[in-house]
């Protein structure tokens, strides 16, 4: 019964707010077969939510051919088995010669960033792919081979789409692989270490920026799609769509692909 969009506190009777959002999910997870309740708000309708805890394995990439042709493929998270998802996805849509693909990486809020550099590097041609920068200065590169995909693409973005979609998309934006269609990304530009102490606590460190190929760190600050499209009015996620309700951002990223295809 949970949707995007729902405000979740407390947790379990513990008031979370103005907590990060990393912290909540780690009270929320736990051990198998365990019980969480939460407690949610949508716009002024409280409801209570007791869940068991079990292991998920994640499907993080969906994939369809639309009747005009195009290939779409909706990355919701970067996770350690997403490559391969989304390798296998495209090869298998590839086999039906579409027009363009629609990459979509709305409320994808980041996860793995090697894997994330893996999908750039099968999506772009060579170059840098994002480049991080210490507090010394100290710089490292992550670069694409020339191998590119070879069709028109359309990538879709929103304010929840950060960190690694982040470096994805500004990648393809930057090196003009592809169109970004959508609103302002959310601003996630750090490179984060998590050590543990003996306690059993941890302590999270900001160690590095992420930097886009044009030499932009988004922190704070986010990625300008090329085309800025909002949702259907009060909607701030394709998930709260009403049955029937044009997707806006989708569509036309839909007829630009077209349009480029000729």
């Amino acid at each position: 019964g949970l949707q995007a969009g729902d405000y979740i506190n407390p947790v379990d009777g513990e008031d979370v707010r103005g907590q990060d959002g990393n912290t909540v999910a780690a009270k929320i997870q736990g051990k198998e077969g365990t019980e969480v309740t939460l407690q949610t708000l949508r716009g002024q309708q409280q409801q209570t939510y007791t869940l068991t805890r079990q292991e998920v394995q994640v499907q993080s990439v969906y994939g369809q051919m639309r009747p005009d042709g195009l290939a779409y493929i909706s990355i919701t998270s970067f996770n350690s088995n997403t490559y391969d998802q989304f390798s296998s996805t495209l090869t298998q849509l590839r086999a039906q010669n579409p027009l363009g693909l629609i990459l979509d990486l709305r409320d994808n809020t980041g996860g793995i960033l090697d894997v994330a550099n893996e999908i750039a590097d099968y999506l772009m041609g060579e170059g840098v792919i994002v480049y991080t920068v210490d507090k010394a200065g100290n710089r490292v590169d992550y670069t694409s081979d020339a191998d590119a995909l070879g069709l028109p693409l359309a990538v879709l973005v929103n304010g929840q789409s950060a960190s690694a979609s982040e470096v994805l998309s500004g990648a393809i934006q930057a090196h003009g692989d592809g169109i970004l269609v959508g609103t302002q990304t959310f601003g996630k530009g750090l490179v984060q270490k998590t050590f543990g102490l003996e306690d059993g606590s941890a302590l999270k460190i900001t160690v590095e920026k992420y930097y886009t190929p044009n030499d932009v760190c988004i922190q704070g600050v986010g990625l300008t799609p090329d085309e800025v499209v909002e949702l259907p009015e009060g909607k701030i996620s394709p998930a709260l769509l009403s049955e029937g309700e044009e997707d806006t951002q989708l569509e036309r990223a839909a007829s630009l692909l077209l349009e480029d295809a000729g």
